[in-house]
């Protein structure tokens, strides 16, 4: 959510800036606008906990890819590459697709 006040300034994701807004009597109006994630945009409604799914898997790769540097030289068998091979390419297809790094 964004809190924004009359003055133009906003508070976003923080608990004490919304509540210091709030207080402040000479602060209103105060418009309260909502934007969803860029991975969330044009989807139904029906369809985002799904796509919330997809991104908490592809998270957890993106945390396995990252614990060994995203280099396929640091895995130790070869079944094992395959698989990491397979990661980078959900990866890079999920980044392609969406624009959506996963960085929240």
């Amino acid at each position: 959510l964004f809190f924004s006040n009359k003055k133009g300034e906003q508070a976003v994701g923080n608990k004490e800036d919304v509540a210091r807004m709030l207080a402040n009597t000479g602060a209103y109006p105060i418009k309260v606008t909502y934007q969803p994630h860029p991975a969330f945009k044009f989807l139904e409604p029906s369809k985002v906990p799904e796509m919330e799914a997809q991104r908490t898997w592809l998270k957890f790769i993106k945390d396995a890819v990252a614990e060994l540097d995203g280099d396929l030289n640091n895995v130790k068998h070869k079944h094992q590459r395959k698989t990491f091979e397979r990661y980078l390419l959900f990866l890079e297809d999920h980044y392609y697709q969406t624009g959506d790094d996963l960085s929240d």
